[in-house]
């Protein structure tokens, strides 16, 4: 189908630590968005924060993701979704309470579209590359767009976003640093608050995305015809937290040091991403380590939550 240039998207979730910066590109290029909340009271900031976009931004409260026709009345009338609500924490006793309602809510958005969005041309779903990657393999490996099983086809275009761990300055509403989400939390606790003892700092890692370029590839999966269909890996890289700690210790000297003796260049990555293929067809390039460290440092200070 052809691209999403113009028109009406729905941003499920629309207060989330992704999809304001969504909701942000989205209005900057153009589009009209509507949002779902959970309640009326989390559209208040973002009303605030994107006043001078007028009516082309409006909220519909959706309480409950997983209930069967929960977007039956959001999906009406609008050109393309962007379904972004899902659980994500590290606070799960059992894999289900994150997998349920993750999967339930997707089918539940999904079926909407089908039965009542008669305008919608594309669909784009951000996943994770955590329904990519396998852990304790024996010897690293590249991860890319072909580790998925194959989807059936369906009348509006599908595309999935798949980041890895995503980190970047916040823009949605938050209360204080113990309301951070999942990633940044652990930004916070690992790089600044000296949690991980050395032997963590060297080991412990994934790959990562700029919360900004997570952004910007998904709102070129509705403006690029030829990503109709496709899945694609958001990653700027590997990590280890000691990359992260070296970073942040280049603009604020005051930075716990972290394991010393680490070096980046004898680092064996385990998990690698080929991210390629999002660069190939959505020409996303991605914001530099540092460039990210320091945005996140110039954040935290600004809300009274760290001192250079």
């Amino acid at each position: 189908m052809p691209a999403i240039a113009s028109g009406k998207v729905l941003v499920t979730g629309a207060n989330g630590y992704v999809a304001v910066w969504l909701v942000k590109q989205l209005l900057e290029q153009g589009f009209s968005v509507r949002g779902t909340v959970r309640s009326p009271a989390k559209a208040e900031h973002l009303k605030k924060l994107f006043a001078s976009h007028g009516d082309k931004l409006e909220f519909v409260v959706v309480e409950d993701i997983t209930k069967d026709g929960a977007f039956d009345e959001a999906v009406k009338g609008v050109d393309a979704i962007q379904h972004t609500a899902s659980p994500f924490h590290f606070n799960a006793v059992d894999p289900s309470e994150i997998i349920g309602p993750a999967v339930a809510g997707t089918g539940t958005i999904l079926q909407s579209a089908l039965k009542f969005g008669t305008n919608v041309k594309r669909v784009v779903v951000l996943s994770s590359t955590a329904a990519v990657q396998e852990a304790g393999l024996p010897e690293p490996k590249v991860f890319t767009e072909k580790d998925w099983n194959n989807k059936a086809q369906l009348k509006w275009d599908l595309v999935v976003v798949n980041p890895p761990f995503v980190f970047g300055p916040l823009i949605h509403e938050i209360s204080d640093v113990s309301a951070l989400n999942t990633s940044m939390n652990l930004w916070y606790l690992f790089v600044l608050k000296g949690a991980g003892d050395a032997a963590t700092l060297a080991t412990v890692g994934n790959c990562w995305a700029d919360v900004r370029d997570v952004a910007t590839a998904l709102v070129r999966a509705l403006e690029k015809p030829e990503a109709g269909g496709e899945r694609f890996i958001i990653s700027a890289g590997p990590w280890k937290w000691q990359d992260w700690v070296n970073s942040a210790r280049k603009f604020s000297p005051s930075v716990p040091a972290g394991n010393t003796e680490w070096k980046r260049e004898t680092n064996v990555d385990p998990i690698i991403t080929d991210s390629s293929k999002a660069s190939k067809v959505l020409g996303v390039t991605y914001i530099p380590l540092d460039q990210t460290t320091k945005d996140i440092l110039a954040d935290f200070e600004q809300r009274g939550w760290w001192k250079s």
